[in-house]
């Protein structure tokens, strides 16, 4: 079996190193320039607008997913048309979930709880919903935006006279903030069949809109929260007929589950997966469209993810030999702001979790995440 990624970062890079437990043959298209995915696979360097060039890459595969929701969907369609079973998740899908719009109207009419927000398709209605909503609030792009790209968090109506040029003057929404107690996240697969698996909730921490830690399972996670959490994903995935793996973005206030925003890929907040759980997300994605049975997703023990932002920290060897201690780089060029790997601890217990993280932590976090809780507390 051929499966093709659309995207070569580091999504792809983690597909693809699961793939040789399921027998398949994978390959990539990517634009031309750096990509993560060199010397693991074949590799199609052209434009995702290019819909012939896209057209002849899905012809060559009898699957095709990707690791990225901002692809040109005309040309998708297009290169899709007669063979459009071959992409998991599928196109319906990539259209709703790559606009938050669609994505918060499916969400609020099949009754999944989520922040009040409207809908802002120029600048004259800008003014107005900001308004009727109230402050402080957000305002995101419909399209694209991701790690605090395409936001701009309004404090006062004051900021509103620059903010829809400076978001590109694109639609947008504006959504109510949230007092949360915290992030939580569910990452679940669905296959065709409709089989679902989930992985435990987990625990996020972001710093200026990008993921810096991930803590599985979530502390303190109660089984109503999870089953909450469960049930809103079961529907998503009934109502979109969904194959592969999905990510919900949750808040939790008051003991509720609020959903902010779903991901239709392999997603950072199951990244932990890789060395924390029986079967990780990444093969979880390729059995759902390969139509073979689900993975446990059980987790082994005590998780924390820790990403690597701007560059790779320099950590003496030995403090790198740890048990239990894993490092996964994405050969990208150091950037600010930029994904470049991620580090697993796990451990059997919350104690001997966080006994690591108080050594790993400060050397890998910067000084903004230092004063933030540590959540020693426990799980």
């Amino acid at each position: 079996m051929k499966v093709g990624i659309l995207g070569g970062g580091q999504l792809a890079r983690m597909l693809i190193l699961a793939s040789p437990h399921l027998e398949c043959e994978v390959r990539v298209y990517a634009p031309p320039g750096e990509n993560s995915v060199e010397g693991l696979c074949p590799i199609t360097r052209k434009k995702f607008d290019d819909s012939e060039g896209l057209r002849e890459f899905i012809s060559s595969c009898d699957r095709v997913t990707y690791e990225w929701e901002n692809i040109s969907i005309p040309e998708l369609r297009a290169a899709l048309e007669g063979v459009s079973e071959r992409l998991f998740p599928s196109l319906k899908v990539l259209e709703l979930v790559s606009n938050r719009y669609t994505q918060k109207k499916i969400f609020t009419t099949h009754g999944i709880p989520t922040a009040e927000f409207s809908f802002i398709q120029q600048a004259s209605e800008l003014e107005p919903s900001v308004l009727k909503i109230g402050v402080p609030g957000i305002l995101k792009t419909c399209r694209e935006g991701y790690d605090g790209k395409g936001q701009k968090v309004i404090r006062k109506p004051e900021e509103l006279s620059s903010a829809w040029s400076e978001l590109g003057g694109v639609p947008l929404i504006y959504e109510k903030f949230i007092k949360f107690e915290r992030e939580l996240s569910l990452v679940a697969c669905r296959n065709a069949r409709g089989e679902m698996r989930f992985y435990p909730l987990v625990e996020n921490l972001h710093v200026n809109g990008i993921l810096r830690r991930t803590l599985a399972p979530a502390p303190g996670l109660s089984t109503q929260l999870q089953q909450t959490a469960q049930g809103y994903a079961k529907k998503i995935g009934e109502l979109l007929q969904y194959v592969g793996v999905m990510a919900l973005e949750l808040f939790e206030t008051g003991g509720k589950l609020l959903i902010n925003e779903m991901a239709s890929r392999v997603h950072n907040t199951g990244h932990w997966t890789l060395d924390g759980a029986e079967t990780s997300q990444f093969e979880n994605h390729l059995r759902a469209g390969l139509e073979v049975p689900l993975g446990d997703t059980a987790p082994k023990g005590y998780t924390a993810m820790l990403n690597f932002i701007g560059e790779v920290p320099t950590l003496a060897v030995e403090e790198l030999k740890r048990e239990g201690v894993f490092v996964h780089l994405y050969g990208k060029k150091p950037r600010l702001n930029r994904k470049v790997g991620h580090l697993n601890i796990t451990a059997d217990s919350p104690e001997a979790l966080f006994k690591k993280l108080k050594v790993l932590e400060p050397k890998i976090i910067d000084q903004a995440l230092q004063l933030l809780p540590s959540r020693e507390e426990g799980f």
